[in-house]
């Protein structure tokens, strides 16, 4: 039969119809189909300094190259830090843009920046769309390291007045003590009343502290802290006692203890 159907017995048989392989460069709606990225971004200080920390409440500014140009249409890319939208930005017409967000409360811990192209804007707020939503391969990760920090609700008081001092960053659910110069600080009220001072589940705390009364510059920190890189956080915060003074027709009259 084969040499009746081919000619001869040696003759091989013809080809199969050819097959052809379609690749889509597009991801869009969750679909599976494979890209390959070209798109980077980089973050950056409010000096435009590259970095891999930063603190809560800071401004991190977000660098991204490689992405889908906005040509005929407006081209959106949707940052998201630790899976949540801190904003969107628009592409220049050479796929590049630059936007910034503001570090939210969350505790000491390396998080994750992503950027992606999206054919539209979406809220501040809302959970970050899949990998599998990018439009054209638009598509890059980049770490931060969220470490501890202080803040101070003045800076220079007066002998035995009390400040309010704030921590930002820490690790979670974490007993702690507030320091002056080194020593347990007086602490009169705090976040965690009734309880022992601690950190909550996003790493912060509150506590209202008695100054010495004697005056001079005093170092505030904490018993808890963190190295990354060789640095220690959070950062010591000074404050200063200076003494009363009793001032009349602009004139100070007195000075010392009151």
């Amino acid at each position: 039969n084969r040499v009746k159907k081919f000619g001869t017995s040696n003759q091989a048989p013809p080809p199969p119809n050819p097959v052809f392989a379609m690749v889509h460069t597009r991801v869009y709606k969750s679909t599976s189909f494979f890209y390959v990225s070209t798109a980077s971004i980089t973050l950056l200080n409010a000096t435009l300094k590259p970095i891999s920390i930063a603190t809560v409440g800071s401004t991190v500014y977000v660098s991204g190259s490689g992405f889908p140009k906005s040509q005929q249409y407006v081209q959106y890319v949707v940052v998201c830090f630790n899976g949540i939208v801190v904003n969107t930005a628009v592409t220049s017409s050479s796929g590049t843009f630059l936007t910034n967000f503001t570090v939210p409360e969350v505790p000491y811990g390396t998080y994750t920046v992503t950027a992606m192209a999206t054919v539209s804007p979406v809220p501040v707020g809302d959970k970050c769309p899949s990998p599998g939503e990018a439009y054209e391969g638009g598509y890059a990760n980049a770490s931060l390291t969220v470490v501890p920090s202080l803040v101070v609700s003045t800076t220079t008081t007066c002998p035995s007045y009390t400040i309010t001092v704030t921590g930002y960053g820490f690790p979670a659910n974490t007993p702690i003590e507030v320091l002056v110069n080194g020593m347990n600080a007086t602490v009169v009220e705090w976040s965690s009343y009734p309880s022992s001072l601690e950190t909550s589940s996003s790493g912060t705390f509150w506590a209202v502290i008695q100054m010495p009364q004697t005056p001079g510059t005093y170092e505030i920190s904490t018993n808890v802290t963190v190295t990354y890189n060789g640095v220690t956080y959070p950062t010591p915060v000074s404050v200063t006692v200076s003494q009363s003074a009793v001032y009349v027709n602009g004139t100070s009259s007195f000075t010392g203890y009151v």
